[in-house]
């Protein structure tokens, strides 16, 4: 019974490997057998019952030292973690920024994504959203940090990737290069395969190269993300497109065994008002900035932009490299709900870009078949609706003519299924999305499966890499014939890296460092990057900053044994549940605590922790410094053993008997023996 229950505990603890399941199967097999009482035999009988039904779930404990449930408190995923779609572990690699070990904070990253750098510039970062340090003042700029990691480690030498141990012969096909095949192609090499990547465009990157303009994402830096991936094995070829020179019929007799739709949302969305059709000097956002992506792209004077997406901005902001006079961004409902990123708008604004809101077009006018301006209607809002979203309503009497020379509709894109005609047996919905089984991301065809936009419609880079992720761990478990299992795609701690020690003044940095970026009056006509990235300096104070969610769990006992126990109330956490109401103070501990260590010890992840040494007790919370105390030695034996604040806490509230009876300051040891002596007198 021991045994087991070590064994138990080291799975809970995150401590488990995978040989500990064959010896606990048969210790319990052991005590059904021989156990000595009927309680030993039903022990028995239920671990082995329950490592049959619910093996994925101790595998899951083990291999990515995560428990779903959240009742093993040692394996709670940060909040930051479990809100990136690829589940990346943001802590480890944050803290390894913050330590200076940038190549060990890329090998982080690069277990869970294939484009940490282009992610390092252009993620929508939803794990900065969940950041509990959000709650105390400003999240953290993970984001930021990941490019850090990224671009130091390139300063120091990025080696090529290991060679893989290609141990896998079946052949899979990958239809585009997007950040969604691409990461299928990643994942899949990872796991032993060599996927072949088919391309219709001539260089491989989807949206990421064609869809970001260079300034924020530069096109050495995806070159080198998609270098590394071909690197590993995967095969790109270009100029290839699917159903045009590639068919399921090609691919099936090529012996190709898996197959992954990647094609995109590449259809532009059309604006449907008259004189869209009719004019040069209209045209759709993708094509746009295709054309900027090969330095074609030609604007006038006055250019309107339509929408209020991150593709309008980047729009907007490509037309002012164009030296356009005037770029005007139009929108139908306020600036508070443009979908765009807030910080996007904002650098949009600065470059010379002007909202104009709560407009709708309504038609396009032109001259000797030109655009000559576009005519829109004044809105009203309507009030929330259920999901909070407030209906433009067109006022009439308001329309006007604004003169333009050149009109952007970037208003959305779709899927274009043209390439699918030849596969019926494909089911689509009615918004021409490929329809999947969402644990697997398997199409209505055996051996066929689909993600990023293609299924979702357009969404951000990293849910691409994400379905990615997904669909390569799907096709493995297809491809060797094992069930799929839900604990595939679970948060992973992926090192147990250990804390930084740091001072509470550091802790308690409000604010997150500024980015240097380039100057207003240098970028026009000018698609170099923007932003230069985090120093050094700023970075490792950044890291300092987390609050390593990964060890501390929030659980509040330190907070309740302070308060609650001891009456001492030194640590105010707003983010704990119990300290909801007060505001957070990383300096108070040094003011108030006494040293007594009641939090630590009470502490289930250890989180807290007591160091002792020449004579001085420090308490730190994830590295960050408490509190200090100077320790009072026994009287008797000279060990150190309390703080002399907590020996007067102690004083304070004892009775004037125990004071008065043992006046010297006494270790609990001594003092057993002095009051052993005692009785022994009467």
């Amino acid at each position: 019974m021991e045994i087991l229950l070590k064994l138990l505990d080291d799975i809970c603890s995150g401590w488990g490997r995978t040989d500990h399941l064959p010896s606990m199967e048969a210790v319990a097999k052991m005590l059904v057998e021989e156990g000595p009482d009927r309680v030993c035999v039903e022990t028995g009988r239920k671990i082995a019952s329950a490592l049959k039904e619910h093996r994925d779930l101790f595998l899951g404990h083990i291999e990515t030292h995560y428990c779903p449930t959240g009742e093993c408190t040692s394996l709670r995923a940060a909040p930051c973690q479990l809100a990136c779609p690829a589940s990346v572990d943001v802590p480890t690699y944050v803290a390894l920024v913050g330590m200076g070990r940038y190549k060990e904070a890329l090998e982080v990253l690069r277990e869970d994504l294939p484009f940490p750098a282009s992610l390092g510039r252009i993620c929508v970062h939803p794990c900065e959203k969940a950041c509990r340090r959000g709650e105390v003042d400003e999240p953290i700029a993970i984001c930021q940090l990941k490019r850090v990691a990224f671009d130091k480690a390139c300063e120091e030498g990025i080696e090529p990737p290991k060679p893989t141990d290609h141990r896998y012969k079946e052949k899979i096909a990958i239809i585009g290069s997007g950040p969604a095949g691409l990461s299928t192609a990643y994942f899949l090499a990872k796991k032993g395969y060599r996927p072949k990547v088919f391309e219709s465009m001539p260089e491989p990157g989807g949206m990421l190269r064609w869809g970001i303009p260079e300034y924020r994402l530069p096109r050495k830096v995806l070159k080198m993300e998609i270098d590394y991936i071909e690197a590993m094995g995967v095969d790109i070829l270009t100029n290839v497109a699917f159903g045009r020179d590639l068919t399921p019929q090609h691919l099936k007799k090529k012996d190709f065994k898996a197959v992954f739709l990647g094609i995109g949302a590449h259809r532009p969305m059309t604006l449907a008002i008259p004189g869209e059709r009719d004019f040069s000097g209209v045209q759709d956002c993708l094509s746009f900035l295709y054309q900027a992506s090969l330095g074609k792209a030609e604007v006038g004077k006055r250019v309107y932009i339509i929408g209020g997406g991150n593709a309008a901005v980047d729009c907007a902001r490509t037309a002012l490299r164009l030296d356009a006079e005037e770029v005007h961004l139009v929108y139908r409902r306020t600036k508070k709900e443009m979908p765009a990123n807030a910080k996007e708008i904002q650098e949009a604004e600065q470059e010379g870009a002007i909202l104009d809101l709560l407009l709708s077009p309504i038609r396009i006018h032109g001259q000797n078949g030109r655009v000559s301006g576009l005519e829109c209607i004044r809105n009203g809002l309507s009030d929330p609706d259920a999901t909070g979203r407030r209906r433009p309503i067109p006022l009439r009497g308001t329309e006007q003519i604004l003169p333009a020379d050149t009109v952007i509709s970037a208003i959305g894109q779709e899927v274009d299924t043209s390439s699918l005609k030849g596969i019926e047996e494909l089911e689509l919905t009615e918004n021409r999305l490929v329809i999947v089984n969402p644990a697997t991301l398997e199409t209505s065809m055996p051996g066929i499966f689909a993600g990023g936009d293609a299924v979702s419609g357009p969404a951000t880079v990293v849910e691409a890499v994400a379905s990615g992720k997904k669909a390569a761990a799907s096709i493995h478990r297809y491809l060797r014939g094992r069930p799929f299992s839900e604990y595939d795609l679970m948060p992973v701690r992926r090192r147990r890296v250990p804390v930084m020690e740091i001072s509470s003044q550091e802790k308690a940095l409000s604010s997150r460092p500024k980015m240097h970026a380039m100057d207003l009056d240098e970028r026009q006509g000018n698609f170099q990057e923007v932003e230069y990235g985090l120093t050094e300096k700023n970075a490792i104070q950044e890291a300092k900053r987390c609050l390593r969610c990964d060890i501390c769990i929030s659980c509040g006992r330190c907070v309740e044994v302070c308060g609650d126990l001891m009456g001492i109330e030194a640590i105010h956490l707003s983010y704990v549940e119990q300290n909801k109401t007060t505001e957070t103070d990383f300096l108070r501990p040094s003011e108030y605590c006494v040293g007594c260590g009641s939090c630590a010890i009470n502490c289930p992840t250890e989180a807290i922790t007591i160091d002792e040494n020449g004579g001085k007790r420090i308490i730190r919370m994830c590295g960050s410094e408490m509190s200090l105390h100077k320790l009072v030695s026994c009287a008797s034996c000279g060990i150190p053993f309390i703080t002399q604040k907590h020996l007067d806490y102690i004083n304070e509230r004892a009775d004037i008997h125990s004071k008065t009876k043992y006046p010297r300051n006494l270790c609990p040891t001594c003092t057993r023996k002095v009051r052993a002596e005692t009785l022994t007198l009467y």
